[in-house]
């Protein structure tokens, strides 16, 4: 699809009635009474799902799921150690770009996944394909390149822990980087025109003059598809390990505490300096950073240590009455998760209330070296070493050109330099705040991205994409 350039459609004489202007390759132009042109995309779409709105119970095999054919949703119910999914025959050619949607709702913090043969050969992987559900209507899109050609298209649950159910419905799978308006389906696949959105800053369409140039050399460029990058914004978070929110579900270890309620309140005796409360099923990952929220309700003097899969951490709560959010690695010796006064037997007089417990970057991401750290919605580091943050991919075509795009900031000391695999001859090295692109060629099709802090550093990152990039104008 060429983009538009340097030449002029006279729409002067036209009565503004919405009649056709003309016909350039894949456009139709038309103009409306305030003298305004209104392109058209007519290259096709096509929704490859046979019976995407789930008008029907036949079509999608079923294994633990039921069709509603009146709310027009599937529903996936997972049972512990058992496969469940709703699946039906999709054909994906290899080297072919293809874009899932849909529309999922299920409880907050567990996983569903898309696969192809049901055992993610084609090119949907369980780290490229899986969702964290939000507990409400949520709109999803994965891309991925075809990697081997496959005959079946699979919706199913990302794990056997448990037993939940999830929602799904508008399901849609396109030959394409990116996803159109819904195409209801109802027995076979149905082929639409697409509307071009004019939301590009390279094509522009709001002014009453379409110039049109036949060699638009070097003015712009096309991204293709959408961000390859998995928690782009470091903001994943796993499911809530507190399942009442408040104390009440602790229970009291021992010494000079008590809980009331929903309250957990720390009232010095002189009996015990290990003071203490537990949340014996919380099952905290070993090694894993947690992101920990409570509220000091009341407080008289004292400090508090958090306990974290056995690992110690003193937490400041000198600010008296406050909202106190901390982020801690925890240990490897046991799964629980405990509350206790810091200290001798010294004073300690306040209570706590409100606690929430939840995984940073639950699904593993992002693989931190010793000196990165993921907290608040960014990924930071604070070392004296050269180390990287990095995330793997398998989709990236060997001798193909990515723009990666990614946002420092709090920077106060050393350098950034993204890449993709091993040693570059002329390596990026970023550092100053602000948002950043640099263009980066790929060696092989598995690779990994590699976020090095050179040196002794001290700056955070957040919202990293990685798009395909091409500097010639491309039929898309």
């Amino acid at each position: 699809m060429p983009r538009l350039g340097l030449a002029t459609i006279d729409i002067s004489a036209l009565g503004g009635s919405g009649d056709t202007v003309t016909t350039i390759d894949d456009f139709v132009f038309e103009s409306f009474s305030a003298g305004q042109m209104h392109p058209m995309l007519t290259t096709s779409r096509t929704n490859l799902v046979r019976n995407s709105n789930f008008t029907t119970d036949s079509i999608w095999s079923k294994t633990n799921a039921t069709i509603n054919t009146t709310t027009n949703k599937g529903t996936i119910t997972v049972t512990s150690g058992g496969f469940s999914a709703l699946s039906q025959g999709v054909t994906f050619e290899v080297g072919k770009t293809y874009t899932v949607s849909a529309v999922v709702n299920g409880e907050a913090g567990k996983e569903m996944r898309f696969q192809d043969n049901g055992n993610n050969t084609g090119g949907l992987t369980t780290s490229n394909a899986t969702i964290t559900m939000t507990g409400s209507d949520q709109n999803v899109e994965i891309t991925w390149v075809a990697n081997s050609n496959s005959t079946e298209f699979v919706i199913a649950r990302n794990t056997a822990s448990g037993n939940y159910s999830f929602d799904i419905s508008k399901v849609q799978v396109e030959q394409d980087g990116f996803a159109s308006a819904f195409i209801p389906t109802s027995g076979s696949t149905v082929t639409v025109p697409t509307t071009l959105n004019d939301t590009s800053e390279v094509w522009d369409f709001d002014g009453t003059d379409i110039m049109i140039a036949e060699d638009p050399e070097d003015e712009g460029f096309w991204e293709e598809g959408s961000n390859l990058v998995l928690n782009h914004s470091y903001e994943e978070l796993g499911s809530e390990l507190v399942s009442s929110g408040t104390f009440s579900s602790f229970s009291k270890d021992f010494g000079d505490v008590t809980i009331s309620g929903d309250t957990v309140s720390f009232v010095n005796t002189g009996s015990n300096a290990n003071s203490r409360v537990s949340l014996g099923s919380s099952s905290v990952a070993a090694n894993k950073r947690y992101e920990i929220v409570f509220d000091v309700s009341r407080y008289v003097v004292g400090q508090l240590q958090i306990i974290l899969g056995g690992t110690s951490h003193t937490v400041d709560i000198s600010a008296g009455v406050n909202t106190y959010t901390v982020y801690l690695l925890s240990g490897s010796i046991d799964t629980d998760v405990r509350f206790k006064r810091s200290g001798g037997v010294g004073d300690f007089d306040f209570d706590l209330d409100n606690v929430s417990v939840k995984q940073v970057d639950p699904n593993d991401r992002w693989n931190p070296q010793t000196g990165w750290s993921i907290e608040d919605g960014k990924a930071h580091v604070d070392t004296s070493s050269t180390v990287f943050i990095a995330q793997s991919f398998t989709n990236l075509g060997a001798g193909n050109t990515y723009e990666v795009t990614f946002t420092i900031s709090n920077f106060t000391a050393g350098v950034l330099q993204p890449q993709f695999g091993g040693i570059l001859s002329s390596p990026v090295q970023i550092n100053s705040n602000g948002t950043h692109t640099v263009k980066i060629t790929t060696t092989s099709s598995s690779h990994s991205l590699l976020l090095y802090a050179i040196g002794t550093s001290k700056f955070s990152i957040d919202n990293v994409t990685i798009k395909e990039y091409a500097i010639k104008p491309k039929d898309i």
